[in-house]
């Protein structure tokens, strides 16, 4: 494999896994629909909607995108299992790869980025406490 491929894996790596993080530390799905969290947090019926468009908006494109993932993990392998290996080939393949995984990422950090617009830091870092307590 190239030096590119190689250079390429701790990069996304690093962004998968601060994504990843910060997800974990909050309650996934619509979180803002439990009664007991939303009294807590003082969620307003608006922000309530706010979160159900956002989370729909989002959820659309997140399938979308993992679709895309999926897609090019498969188009990886293809070219990866083949008789003759194209190096070339595998390396704009790993690049298309990477753009969807990072485009997942992305998708992810807005998402969480746009909850916490509507939060505010205090409700956030309420929210945030809230979902590590229930673990």
């Amino acid at each position: 494999m190239g030096k590119l491929v190689f250079r390429a894996i701790p990069i996304l790596l690093l962004i998968l896994t601060a994504t990843a993080a910060l997800a974990d530390k909050l309650p996934g799905g619509v979180w803002w629909k439990d009664q007991a969290i939303a009294r807590r947090l003082q969620l307003s019926p608006q922000e309530a909607q706010q979160l159900d468009r956002l989370y729909a908006d989002s959820r659309r494109r997140m399938i979308g995108l993992k679709n895309d993932v999926e897609r090019e993990q498969r188009a990886y392998q293809r070219l990866m299992e083949g008789k003759n290996l194209d190096e070339a080939a595998v390396n704009r393949q790993v690049q298309q790869l990477e753009k969807a995984r990072s485009q997942l990422a992305n998708e992810r950090s807005y998402f969480m980025l746009e909850v916490r617009k509507i939060l505010g830091h205090q409700r956030f870092q309420e929210l945030k406490a809230i979902y590590q307590k229930s673990r």
